[in-house]
């Protein structure tokens, strides 16, 4: 992938630009391609890359997969920027994964937290009690 190419697709992921002539599996494929790339070129925790794949998986409500990028940093001892753990908890509320959502609040560490960090929270709330798990919603 070239570097320009890259840049189109983590940027349209990022909402800086508005169209892509690439579909949703296109841009799994492609992200893919990424990881497997940075994996052979021994750069497999660059922290920039991964904070577009990140985002790049998460506007495309692929939480799981931003989720497990973050998973790869934590193991390589590197914390990910708190964006990416807000994109990752809105993510979740998005597809409806409240559970989800909170687990990864719980998971982002305290010291990076901001008031982004706790409004995706409170949407992922509200998709808990969308769901008719309002109790559930007030014990957290």
């Amino acid at each position: 992938m070239a570097a320009d190419e890259l840049i189109h697709v983590t940027r349209w992921h990022n909402g800086e630009k508005t169209y892509s002539p690439f579909s949703d599996g296109e841009m799994a494929r492609r992200r893919d391609a990424m990881q497997a790339r940075m994996d052979e070129a021994g750069r497999g925790c660059d922290v920039e890359a991964f904070r577009y794949a990140i985002a790049a998986c998460s506007k495309a409500n692929e939480p799981d997969a931003a989720a497990q990028l973050i998973d790869t940093l934590s193991r390589c001892g590197i914390v990910a920027p708190v964006r990416s753990h807000n994109q990752v908890i809105s993510a979740w509320a998005r597809c409806g994964k409240w559970e989800a959502a909170v687990k990864q609040l719980e998971s982002t560490p305290t010291d990076i937290r901001t008031v982004v960090t706790y409004n995706a929270a409170l949407s992922a709330l509200s998709a808990c009690s969308r769901a008719g798990r309002w109790r559930e919603a007030t014990a957290l």
